[in-house]
């Protein structure tokens, strides 16, 4: 609801929830109310509200609405991007192909495989957006306690993981064929190739998030706090930083996946 209230392109979507929330505030519950409004510790709030963004550039928005139709929500990522409407057009194609287009694995998959590629980064922002995309699939509830709660398939791709986000250098044919061996627990050769894409595409969104200071979403936990009766943050504050908590500084809210990948060994 929160989200809905400040990110929604639809106005009347995003001034029916607002006064839910103003209502339930009055009369004493405890609503959460963002940390910050800007997607970036760059630029500040009154700069890049959504509802501004779709008022000012026709491209821009109908951009937008396509990344809220297919994901349920306009990112801070999308946002950010939205300052280059064309690298974000070409953005948005590759990512819908990559994330939901034909191919061998199951989209609850290929979003773990990008929890695991973020998780090494320890980009904390980009590790909870791609859980709350899977956080209803029955398959992938346990996912988030622990790697030990992983596919034992998912499992085996940590070593690959690790090499691609720091020395890929040292990836060779060894590696590929340990996982293509035939088993229960086997890759098949498209399968890899989809894994391998997959990894490579978010470890370099998790540099891009650390590099535009994306801030967390503000329906995760550290993109928001419970008040009752407490003005809204101020507009122009953009800096929180969230981008860049590693698992030490958030140990009581970095996913235990995360903070397990982030340390597995290579």
């Amino acid at each position: 609801i929160l989200r809905l209230s400040h990110e929604c392109p639809f106005d009347e979507v995003r001034s029916s929830f607002s006064k839910l929330l103003r209502e339930l505030n009055e009369h004493g519950t405890a609503v959460p109310k963002p940390v910050t409004l800007a997607p970036s510790s760059f630029l500040p709030s009154s700069e890049v509200k959504v509802k501004s963004m779709f008022g000012s550039d026709e491209k821009v928005a109908s951009l937008f609405m396509d990344a809220f139709l297919n994901d349920g929500r306009i990112s801070h990522i999308t946002q950010v991007m939205g300052y280059h409407p064309t690298y974000l057009e070409c953005h948005i194609r590759f990512q819908n192909y990559l994330m939901h287009g034909d191919g061998p694995l199951p989209f609850h998959w290929r979003a773990m495989i990008g929890v695991l590629a973020a998780a090494r980064h320890r980009c904390t922002p980009l590790v909870r957006l791609l859980l709350k995309s899977i956080e209803d699939v029955d398959e992938a509830k346990s996912w988030s306690q622990g790697i030990a709660h992983l596919p034992q398939k998912l499992q085996n791709l940590l070593e690959v993981n690790t090499l691609l986000a720091h020395q890929p250098w040292l990836l060779n044919h060894k590696h590929m064929e340990e996982l293509l061996q035939p088993g229960c627990d086997s890759w098949s050769m498209g399968e890899l190739m989809s894994a391998l894409v997959l990894l490579a595409h978010w470890h370099a969104m998790a540099s891009f998030v650390f590099g535009c200071g994306i801030n967390p979403e503000i329906d995760t936990p550290e993109g928001h706090v419970y008040t009752v009766g407490a003005p809204s943050p101020s507009p122009d504050t953009g800096d929180h930083n969230g981008s860049r908590r590693d698992s030490g500084e958030a140990a009581g809210s970095q996913p235990t996946v995360a903070a397990a990948a982030a340390a597995t060994a290579a």
